[in-house]
């Protein structure tokens, strides 16, 4: 059984694809799959992946049809998982080495429905590597997705509440609109038929609403394990 599908939009990425998806290789989970979709790129991205990881059988290459932007990517890849849950990760960014693993074990422990981490990583250093999995803590600024005061013990879960609490905190952004970072059950995205829209802009925010309204068990945890460009 696949535990994860990690689905990754591209679009013109040759020069980045290569660090993020040997990052993603360096999740310590034997059972996953890494989801590449080519958003139509007109640099050969497509080409160039199916060359590079043609001998890779974790790593399938999809293309859209038509450029349609990030979120009609990740719906292609979403429609083609086989991963108990489903994540996301942006081409020119990657989680830290092991990061999967450890938020498919506590979404496991938690039977949730969507795992949400509540912190991540962004460079602070003007010279960056290749692959940004490699830079030292002191490089890397770690950010909360929510306010100081409501964050917990980096060990201690929220279960996000009934649907008053919910909206109201995500009026008060306690739950992060962006995608990256949490798991998704499969099954459950499909159940609710959660996908993102046709958008160029925030179409994450409208997918996380989504979720927040459907998910029976919506759980967050004080972690940083994604770091952003």
């Amino acid at each position: 059984m696949i535990k994860v599908s990690v689905i990754v939009p591209m679009y013109c990425a040759k020069s980045v694809m290569e660090p993020c998806v040997r990052a993603l290789l360096r999740q310590g989970l034997e059972d996953m799959e890494i989801i590449l979709v080519d958003d139509c790129s007109p640099d050969g991205t497509y080409e160039y992946a199916c060359e590079t990881w043609r001998d890779n059988e974790k790593i399938r290459i999809l293309k859209t049809a038509e450029n349609g932007g990030p979120g009609l990517a990740r719906n292609l890849g979403m429609d083609e998982a086989k991963g108990e849950y489903v994540c996301f990760c942006d081409i020119d960014d990657c989680y830290r080495d092991g990061a999967l693993r450890i938020m498919y074990e506590e979404a496991i422990r938690f039977h949730a429905d969507v795992y949400a981490t509540t912190q991540g990583y962004m460079t602070v250093v003007k010279v960056l590597p290749a692959d940004l999995s490699v830079l030292p803590e002191e490089n890397l600024l770690r950010v909360g997705f929510v306010p100081e005061e409501s964050a917990l013990d980096e060990e201690t879960p929220d279960f996000a509440g009934d649907m008053k609490s919910r909206m109201d905190g995500w009026l008060n952004h306690l739950y992060h609109w962006t995608s990256i970072g949490k798991l998704y059950r499969r099954a459950y995205l499909n159940a609710h038929q959660i996908r993102f829209q046709g958008l160029r802009i925030a179409e994450d925010q409208l997918f996380i609403l989504d979720n927040l309204v459907h998910a029976d068990v919506y759980v967050s945890q004080n972690k940083c394990l994604y770091i952003c460009l």
